[in-house]
């Protein structure tokens, strides 16, 4: 297995192609490349250059597919661009694969939403704190319950009698005049 250090960018696609292919060179089953984005400027010739080499090259073993390219690119606005997301397809071949990775921002929006979370638990544990200082109320509410009970009954019977009461001063019957 060969490997391809670092390099500047922006990085010589076909180049490294080439050190991988030349001429003496055993025709590798598979390559994995990690890269931020896609070559600029150099698309169509990555893209003509792959599919020559896989014509040229033929299979590295007997059913084995010629130069399938393992892809994953770092920058998420790859995600967004069908010309880029395109290329790295194109590359990567039939039997290859590209994947966009990204964690990196994935796990800046997981900070952000574990921060969110602990500032949320601080208030309540704030709030839990408060709670425990607070004194019970409940006897003072029962109490209270019972009382508004007794009122609103004997607010209930005053009503009544005031019906009754009522009731009696209009349907009295005048007594006869004394005799004299």
């Amino acid at each position: 297995a060969k490997t391809c250090s670092a390099q500047a960018y922006p990085p010589d696609w076909p180049a490294m192609l080439q050190k991988f292919t030349a001429e003496g060179q055993q025709v590798p089953w598979r390559i994995f490349l990690c890269c931020s984005r896609p070559p600029e400027r150099m698309h169509a010739d990555v893209v003509n250059l792959v599919k020559d080499l896989r014509t040229n090259l033929g299979e590295p073993a007997k059913g084995q597919p010629p130069l399938p390219l393992n892809i994953v690119a770092f920058d998420p606005t790859i995600v967004n661009d069908q010309d880029e997301l395109g290329f790295f397809q194109e590359v990567a071949g039939p039997d290859g694969s590209f994947m966009v990775d990204t964690s990196a921002e994935d796990l800046q929006a997981l900070d952000k939403m574990l921060k969110a979370v602990a500032v949320k638990k601080k208030q309540l544990d704030k709030f839990h704190k408060k709670l425990d200082k607070m004194e019970d109320l409940s006897e003072r509410v029962q109490e209270d319950r019972s009382l508004l009970q007794m009122q609103m009954a004997l607010q209930a019977m005053l009503a009544n009698d005031l019906e009754i009461l009522d009731w009696a001063l209009k349907n009295e019957v005048e007594p006869p005049p004394p005799e004299i």
